[in-house]
């Protein structure tokens, strides 16, 4: 059975662990979009720019409620 300050300890790494998930997605992201960036769009390329956003977005959601719920279950 775990003490209270072994629950904090855990709890705080915890956080910790679901911070830097965070910032890991985060940096994902924001390496794609300068990938993205990178090349010259084109008309042809709107419907492949939408679909790439939408990835993106989807994986950011994704990456945010897998943080929240590890901060959450601390």
């Amino acid at each position: 059975m775990q003490t209270g300050e072994d629950t904090w300890r855990q709890a705080i790494q915890d956080k910790e662990a679901a911070s830097v998930a965070v910032v890991e997605a985060e940096r994902a992201l924001h390496r794609q979009l300068q990938h993205h960036r990178a090349g010259s769009p084109t008309v042809d390329d709107a419907v492949s720019d939408l679909d790439l956003r939408r990835t993106e977005y989807a994986a950011a959601v994704h990456a945010t409620d897998e943080a929240a719920d590890v901060y959450y279950r601390a």
